[in-house]
């Protein structure tokens, strides 16, 4: 999930194997592959890539507008915690540098009713639904273009297809590209600009999609931060939308866990979600998740775990929050 604020996790391909630990990562390219249309995507000024589906021209206040809708990934736009959209409208560029505005329509996070798991990490997808459609407001004498959508008959596993987007600098590049845990932050972060093309350009990054399941395509594409809303495209039309890389084990768990500290929902029982999630791997100890707990909905955790573990809290924390006394009046009756 390559999120508006730059936390995510990376997404490399892996081409080949030179030689017994030696690892050949497939690079992204700024040549313009045959697939790829000029001015069909958009950059948000915060983060994140969008691509056009239809476009119009219409009259507003004696004056001609050119507008199109977009589609992208619901977390670019949206907080994932609340799913409630960070502003009305984003200011964002197209690919020639011409300015324009994107507003807020519809997100499809909330009341989704499907889960998707990955056949990669056998982990289930962060926010399922995770699209969302704006109206783009282009300034000046722009000439746009549009991807048509693709139907569900042609997409076939095992096809070659292409990503194309607007990766910028993550705030963590061990996020970018977790296979090189062991070598030093110097040394990952040059790997990651390489493969990258520097970032804060548009990129092309070639693979093939991997498995189709219930509405969700699995690719092979070296994608990071700033790809998010990505258009995935097999012959010159969109497949779907890039939402993020292989999920880790227990991140939608603790997703789900935030959400709820954020609806205000019993505290004692969120706790006993959280220490059970080791039981679905150790990777909840990541530092995915040590990012996650430090949104502002959860900056008072700790509270609630030393009032179920039986602490006394002080008069001042009491008051703060209410909950945790509770929850600590009951476990010890």
């Amino acid at each position: 999930m390559h999120m508006r604020r730059k936390i995510g996790i990376g997404d490399i391909a892996i081409q080949d194997k030179k030689a017994p630990g030696s690892l050949i990562f497939q690079k992204t390219s700024l040549i313009r592959p045959n697939e790829a249309k000029k001015n069909v995507l958009i950059n948000f000024n915060g983060g994140g890539t969008g691509f056009i589906i239809s476009k119009n021209k219409i009259f507003i206040g004696g004056k001609r507008k050119k507008l199109a809708i977009v589609l992208t990934a619901g977390h670019v736009v949206c907080n994932f915690v609340t799913l409630e959209p960070y502003e009305k409208y984003f200011s964002c560029m197209l690919e020639d540098g011409n300015k324009a505005e994107a507003y807020f329509i519809k997100s499809y996070m909330k009341n989704y009713p499907d889960e998707h798991k990955s056949i990669f990490t056998n982990g289930y997808y962060c926010l399922p639904g995770d699209m969302a459609i704006l109206l783009l407001v282009v300034h000046g004498k722009a000439k746009i273009h549009t991807y048509r959508l693709a139907k569900k008959s042609t997409i076939i596993s095992n096809s070659a297809c292409t990503i194309s987007g607007y990766p910028c600098i993550p705030n963590n590049f061990r996020y970018c590209i977790p296979q090189l845990e062991a070598l030093t932050q110097v040394e990952i972060e040059n790997e990651a600009r390489n493969i990258f093309c520097n970032f804060n350009n548009r990129v092309y990054a070639e693979g093939k999609i991997e498995n189709i399941d219930n509405g969700i395509i699995e690719v092979s594409c070296s994608t990071t931060n700033g790809m998010s809303g990505s258009p995935i495209i097999l012959n010159r039309k969109v497949v779907g939308v890039y939402v993020g890389g292989p999920p880790i084990p227990s991140q939608r768990e603790c997703i789900k866990i935030i959400q709820r500290l954020e609806r205000k929902e019993n505290p004692c029982e969120i706790f006993e979600d959280v220490r059970n999630l080791v039981l679905f791997d150790t990777f909840f100890t990541d530092n995915i998740f040590k990012d996650i707990l430090k949104e502002r909905s959860v900056e008072n955790f700790e509270l609630y775990g030393r009032a179920i573990a039986g602490g006394l809290l002080t008069e001042k924390e009491k008051k703060k929050s209410p909950k945790k006394v509770i929850c600590h009046n009951h476990l010890n009756t």
